[in-house]
């Protein structure tokens, strides 16, 4: 395996180095490069003090909130770098803050604190791969394998379980059998962990290619956070959608409503993303019509985008098989620019105000009959033919 560090990357270590520090390229973007994927972040680690590195840095935007545990954000070219002085970890705290951080002047030091091997492989500005916990073999061997004892990797972070668990679900490795046997027996850890940090890492988890294979082979660790999940969790390998509400849906099918609502509140998730949950869970009742009619309500009552979510989210917990049907009718409706709401009617409520001297709710509730109408084919959406309709439920209602 081999690597060219791309050049904004170059340009900081040599920066650094040119100070007369060491600097190395470490963490994610050393391993992904190696596995010939495209980095999402970068992480420097070095033995200049977060004092120098502002001062080497000093005409750059830098961010220097984490300072206090050696990091400091740079950003070349408006990509972020993340550069950390060479560290010890004393304790922990909730098994996940360091109680306190010494800086060291050995990159030695700086690995031993690191979580899995494939994670601390670092990479010189020349391309040189430096590897003292066989990280590049354990990539090549597609295995995921703490550094040092795991029993005290996850007790230091219990996080780091869940960060397996989405390594092994986003690369499609296998975790190394005393690292996963570990990660299990620490699980109880996790319940000190912020419901914040758990929801981004599930939310990876479920959005990675092999997610729901993954969650469903450790689903005893989810149930540390999520109420009964081994036993409840419904798991589709048919879906295809990377739509965190639709996966969210999908693995919670066989939750009640209110149970999946505490769920979703306890997991911290934004009121949007919970309403479309819900919204899609409580659609578990309906039987959703391949016609168009069915189809143009549907779409009606939830709009266009979220129609086609509900129709994906019953054809992947399989109450609808030939979801073709589903599209062809859309595109059809579409096509022919087929009335399905209160905007495309061919009149509207200041139409039946100033006509029929009509008022408020009354107004209201004859646009609905008149769309309903329209939506069954029952009348055209043609204006006449609705004013003249219009007229005749008027008559109606007075006969009442």
């Amino acid at each position: 395996m081999n690597i060219k560090l791309p050049d904004e990357v170059f340009f900081v270590l040599d920066k650094i180095e040119s100070y007369g520090y060491e600097a190395f390229a470490v963490g994610g973007c050393v391993r992904d490069m190696l596995l010939k994927n495209i980095p999402t972040d970068f992480d420097i680690t070095t033995n200049a003090l977060p004092i120098q590195i502002k001062e080497i840095f000093k005409s750059f935007s830098f961010i220097d909130i984490g300072e206090k545990y050696g990091t400091i954000t740079i950003f070349v070219n408006n990509i972020p770098f993340e550069i950390t002085t060479y560290r010890k970890e004393i304790s922990y705290v909730n098994n996940r803050f360091p109680k306190e951080v010494i800086f060291s002047s050995s990159v030695y030091d700086d690995l031993k604190r690191r979580d899995f091997t494939m994670n601390s492989i670092l990479c010189s500005k020349d391309n040189n791969i430096i590897d003292i916990y066989s990280g590049v073999e354990d990539l090549s061997n597609k295995i995921i394998k703490s550094i040092g004892d795991p029993n005290v990797r996850f007790k230091e972070d219990a996080l780091r379980i869940l960060r397996c668990i989405r390594f092994s679900a986003q690369l499609k490795f296998n975790i190394e059998k005393d690292t996963e046997t570990f990660m299990i027996k620490n699980k109880s850890l996790l319940n000190n962990i912020s419901k914040e940090r758990i929801q981004s890492e599930f939310n990876k988890i479920i959005l990675s290619n092999d997610g729901f294979k993954i969650i469903e082979k450790y689903s005893i660790i989810f149930d540390e956070f999520i109420q009964d999940f081994s036993k409840k969790i419904f798991l589709s390998y048919t879906v295809i959608e990377k739509d965190l509400c639709i996966r969210l849906a999908v693995i919670f099918s066989q939750y009640r409503y209110q149970e999946l609502f505490d769920i979703l509140k306890k997991l911290r998730y934004d009121n949007k993303t919970i309403r479309a949950v819900l919204t899609l869970n409580k659609t578990n009742l309906l039987e959703l019509g391949n016609d168009k009619v069915s189809i143009k309500y549907l779409i009606c009552e939830h709009g266009l985008e979220f129609a086609k979510k509900i129709i994906l989210y019953h054809f992947y917990i399989g109450k609808i098989n030939d979801i073709q049907l589903y599209y062809n009718n859309i595109n059809y409706i579409l096509k022919n620019n087929e009335c399905y709401s209160l905007k495309q009617l061919n009149i509207n409520g200041k139409d039946l105000k100033d006509k029929f001297n009509l008022q408020g709710k009354e107004i209201g509730n004859i646009l609905k009959k008149i769309l309903s109408l329209v939506i069954e084919e029952k009348i055209k959406n043609d204006r006449m033919e609705i004013l003249s309709k219009v007229l005749t439920i008027i008559d109606e209602n007075n006969n009442i």
